[in-house]
């Protein structure tokens, strides 16, 4: 994919990459599609699950913002994110608008703690929903714009901000 892109992709290449026959994907898979489809399941069980590492161990509001946030900063700034975007962006958007539900759904469990700590902090309730859709629409604007190179990643520059809110 990263080589011709989706459109660019055959069943050949595929089972050429993967060295079984044509009858063996088919199978499995009814198109290219349902292939694309269960890939970006297998790839979300992973990413899934290497947030869920990142996360474990971290208890305090503020460990745990920032393991989310640096988890982010390295996914992000990873060549292989990077690759994707740039090599199929339109594949790229359509997952973002996919899986952008279940990924506010994450990111508000994640942070749960930390928005209650917020709560807390300010006195009155913040709604976690809210909350944790503006912090999936930073994570990806900052994947289509990224931060310039060398300069504070975004878990820092978020961190920063937070912290001046006292």
């Amino acid at each position: 994919m990263l080589r011709a892109g989706v459109d660019g992709m055959s069943i050949q290449d595929i089972v050429a990459e993967a060295a079984i026959s044509r009858g063996t994907l088919y199978r499995y898979f009814s198109s290219k599609t349902e292939l694309l489809d269960a890939y970006t399941d297998f790839m979300r069980g992973r990413f899934n699950a290497a947030l869920q590492a990142a996360m474990a161990g971290h208890h305090t509001p503020d460990a745990r913002l920032e393991a989310f946030l640096a988890f982010f900063d390295s996914y992000l700034g990873s060549e292989r994110a990077r690759g994707f975007l740039e090599a199929e962006p339109g594949f790229a958007l359509d997952y973002f608008r996919r899986s952008f539900g279940e990924g506010v759904a994450r990111a508000r469990d994640a942070l749960a703690p930390v928005f209650d700590h917020w709560s807390e902090r300010l006195g009155k309730p913040l709604d976690h929903q809210i909350l944790a859709e503006l912090v999936m629409r930073i994570l990806i604007s900052h994947a289509l714009v990224p931060a310039p190179r060398g300069g504070k990643g975004l878990a820092r520059r978020l961190l920063d901000l937070v912290a001046q809110f006292g």
